[in-house]
């Protein structure tokens, strides 16, 4: 995984990634036939996992895309982009880079998986969510909760 450090000259998906993520705070429609689906590998809907599992998070999308965001929502602020990933110039990248929790990959130019190496407690709740270039923020279809599950004790 690739990732440009220098944040004055950042051309990571073809255009300024500040940008970018201006469009994307700031614009009000955009065509939902670019849109992107966000599911996981857990049970129950993809997203009950036990605690100390990983859990895969992909967005896929009917058509080709450039990037995809990866994004939290939260009930006391406003949502905030994780990381972004997708194609630059010199292949997959991750912009910015992903908390040390995550670990983000390009299976495609249409299907974007991250994993969460170890889900906590603490993550249960969380609402993902997944955006195509150009996605709106504020729109909530597509809102994914984490359900965590206790690890299960081994008893003999």
């Amino acid at each position: 995984m690739k990732r440009l450090a220098n944040q004055s000259s950042m051309m990571c998906f073809g255009t300024s990634f500040t940008r970018v993520l201006n469009l994307q705070l700031s614009r009000r429609s955009y065509d939902s036939s670019m849109g992107v689906t966000l599911s996981g590998n857990g049970t129950s809907g993809g997203f009950t996992v036990q605690e100390n599992s990983p859990l895969q998070l992909t967005c896929s999308s009917s058509t080709d895309t450039q990037y995809v965001t990866y994004s939290r929502r939260y009930t006391d602020k406003s949502p905030n982009i994780i990381t972004a990933v997708g194609y630059g110039s010199s292949g997959c990248a991750t912009d910015p880079t992903p908390p040390s929790y995550l670990s983000c990959s390009c299976v495609s130019r249409r299907e974007y998986v991250c994993v969460i190496r170890n889900v906590t407690r603490a993550m249960h709740g969380d609402v993902w969510f997944c955006l195509p270039a150009r996605g709106i923020i504020n729109d909530a279809n597509g809102d994914k909760a984490i359900v965590v599950t206790k690890f299960a004790k081994y008893t003999r």
